[in-house]
């Protein structure tokens, strides 16, 4: 008897098993709690059956690398069974938009990754509601997930980061992930709709400062800005840090992969740099540019700020005189001069002629005078 219904309950496991795969769309895989099609050239066209997860509670949905292009409102069904995924990642698939009500029905997601996209940066009506009905989310990722657009790269994305997060229920969120995105942030961020964040990851940003009102996130316990563009940091940002890790003693801030200056302008950073208990990878910086030039590629913690020196006048940010717009404006003034000499040069030229031809006229007529007389 105990063979028969364990041959029995097998001959019905298969039947399940073949039902998934006679259901799946081709390349796709589809498991008792996930919904796997990754790089199966799937469009927002395509017929993806989440019904194949009816009699089981279907926890993952992976659809990376394929072309989904925007994600419509609705996008994800009406199905209730939806109510118990976790993990969604579509990652590198070239999405461009996000819709409001996208994630509507995918209130136990814990996790969602759009990473490697090319989500258009742009404040539309839309924008504010594009991460709705995620309040259980504790990780999001969007490392290299957004582009420019037609906004230019050196306009203030202080504004748009409050739009995006406005009026969203992120309440849970514990990490955000923006590594290896383009921003330009002239103004403090304070994002209040991440009262629980805890890990800020914006490696590989562009950053040029700490672009962040500590206060706003008092639960913060890592701040990475690895491989930014910061040189130093000013003395109302290390007050904040110190701030910060006095109202958690867990709080640690990591910084390697800058391009560090090492001269009379930064002494009071490298000196906290030597001393603060929080940076935790004080001992991997190095100095990037430094006066006097020996200390060039020396780590901060062996570098001696009493012997810093003032850089030269004309090095002082000198980078950022060739900025795009910089550039863009030494081209149109260069060819406007190219222009103008040019028409000189033609409006010469038509008065040397008009003048040799004057001249042949009058030598032709003396010559005609004397021929007469």
């Amino acid at each position: 008897m105990t063979f028969v219904l364990v041959r029995i309950v097998f001959i019905l496991s298969l039947t399940a098993i073949n039902s998934f795969a006679t259901d799946c769309l081709p390349k796709c895989m589809c498991q008792r709690d996930s919904y796997i099609c990754n790089n199966a050239n799937l469009t927002i066209n395509s017929s993806i059956n989440f019904d194949v997860h009816q009699v089981e509670k279907l926890r993952q949905i992976s659809l990376t690398g394929n072309i989904f292009r925007q994600i419509p409102p609705g996008f994800f069904g009406e199905r209730n069974h939806l109510d118990s995924v976790e993990k969604l990642n579509l990652s590198f698939n070239a999405i461009r938009s996000i819709k409001a009500g996208a994630f509507r029905n995918l209130h136990a997601l814990n996790e969602l990754d759009l990473s490697n996209n090319e989500i258009e940066m742009s404040i539309t009506h839309d924008t504010p509601n594009v991460l709705g009905g995620l309040s259980a989310l504790h990780k999001l990722y969007l490392r290299q997930a957004f582009s420019h657009g037609n906004r230019h790269h050196d306009e203030d994305d202080s504004h748009w980061f409050s739009s995006f997060f406005s009026n969203i229920d992120l309440k849970n969120l514990e990490t955000l992930d923006l590594s290896n995105n383009t921003f330009r942030v002239e103004h403090a961020l304070c994002l209040h709709q991440l009262p629980k964040l805890k890990n800020l990851i914006m490696i590989n940003s562009s950053l040029e400062q700490l672009i962040l009102n500590l206060t706003c996130f008092p639960k913060l316990h890592e701040i990475h800005f690895e491989k930014n563009g910061i040189h130093f940091l000013h003395e109302t940002h290390i007050e904040q840090l110190d701030l910060a890790y006095n109202h958690s003693k867990s709080f640690k801030v990591f910084l390697a992969g800058n391009p560090i200056h090492c001269d009379c302008r930064s002494s009071d950073f490298i000196e906290w740099l030597k001393l603060s208990a929080y940076v935790a990878d004080s001992k991997h910086i190095k100095c990037a540019v430094a006066y006097p030039e020996k200390n060039v590629g020396q780590f901060v913690t062996s570098v001696d700020t009493a012997t810093f020196q003032c850089p030269p006048p004309d090095s002082i940010d000198f980078h950022k005189r060739f900025t795009p717009a910089y550039i863009m404006i030494s081209l149109f003034l260069i060819l406007l001069m190219v222009g103008l000499l040019s028409c000189v040069a033609v409006a010469r030229r038509n008065r040397l002629r008009t003048f040799l031809t004057r001249m042949n006229f009058r030598r032709a007529g003396e010559g005609y005078e004397a021929v007469s007389v």
